[in-house]
C-alpha cells in the first residue's frame, strides 16, 4: 500500500464529493433526474469517507464545502463526534431521498441504492451506539440505531431485497 491509490486520503475524496455537490447545483444542462441521483451518490460516498474517518478517529474536522487555497480558512477546527454523527445521518438521509430503489441498467446494478444509503445510516447509529462510542451505554442511542435498521430493512423489502433463508446458501 504506497498511499497513492483512491481512498488513499479520504479528505481529497470528501473534496472530490463537495466539488461534484457544488457543479451538480451549478449546472444548467442537467435533467432534474440526473442532478438527483448524481447528488445521492455523492451525498452517500461523502457521508462513507467520514464514516470511515470517524470510525477510526472519532470526531474529525468537518468540511461539508469544496476548499480552495485562497480560502483563508483552511484550517477546520475538529467537530465532536456526535456532530459527525449527525451529518453522516444527514448526508444519508439526502442520498436515501434521491437516489432510486433500483437501477435501469445491468451496467448500473452496483451503483448505490436508496435501501443501501439506509443501511449505511443503521451502520453509522450502529456505531454510535456501540461501547466504543456510547461508554455510558445511553439507550436512545440504541433505540435510533434500531429504529435507522428497522427502517432499512423495511425499505430493503419494498424494493425487493431480501435475505438469503439459508445462510449457507451465501457461499
Amino acid at each position: 500500500a504506497t498511499g497513492t491509490g483512491i481512498t488513499a486520503n479520504r479528505y481529497a475524496d470528501i473534496r472530490r464529493c463537495n466539488l461534484a455537490i457544488e457543479g451538480i447545483n451549478a449546472s444548467v444542462t442537467l435533467s432534474d433526474s440526473a442532478r438527483k441521483s448524481l447528488k445521492g451518490q455523492f451525498f452517500f460516498l461523502r457521508a462513507y469517507s467520514y464514516y470511515k474517518l470517524v470510525h477510526l478517529n472519532g470526531g474529525v474536522p468537518l468540511v461539508l464545502k469544496a476548499q480552495t487555497l485562497e480560502d483563508e480558512s483552511l484550517q477546520v477546527p475538529r467537530s465532536k463526534t456526535s456532530v459527525c454523527i449527525k451529518a453522516i445521518a444527514d448526508d444519508l438521509d439526502s442520498a436515501t431521498a434521491m437516489l432510486p430503489a433500483s437501477w435501469p441498467t445491468t451496467t448500473e446494478v452496483n451503483k448505490i441504492t436508496r435501501a443501501a444509503a439506509l443501511a449505511m445510516k443503521g451502520r453509522t447509529l450502529l456505531l454510535w451506539a456501540s461501547p466504543q462510542f456510547n461508554i455510558n451505554n445511553d439507550a436512545q442511542r440504541w433505540t435510533d440505531a434500531y429504529t435507522a435498521c428497522k427502517a432499512a430493512y423495511d425499505l430493503c423489502v419494498a424494493d425487493g431485497y431480501i435475505l438469503v433463508s439459508n445462510y449457507a446458501n451465501v457461499f
